[in-house]
């Protein structure tokens, strides 16, 4: 079994095209990578599926914050994806 690797948004079919067209502002900055195996644990009827908000970028990305590295968000500077 060969393992596929997804660079782009646009090959994922589970993503609506406006979701693709949105995110695409932010892997222009921040590099897309997953593979088939974790994109089959996602639930893609939830948009909070917690490994689907690991996965897949949000638009928030791009948001100015006060705190540079996002390991450091928690509290009022957690990543809340809409």
């Amino acid at each position: 079994m060969s393992i596929k690797y997804y660079t782009s948004l646009h090959q994922l079919p589970y993503l609506s095209e406006t979701e693709k067209a949105t995110l695409s502002l932010v892997t222009e900055r921040f590099p897309f990578r997953a593979n088939d195996y974790y994109l089959s644990l996602i639930n893609w009827d939830d948009p909070n599926d917690p490994i689907r908000r690991i996965i897949i970028p949000c638009i928030e990305e791009l948001d100015t914050w006060r705190i540079p590295d996002p390991a450091l968000w928690s509290g009022p500077f957690s990543r809340q994806c809409r």
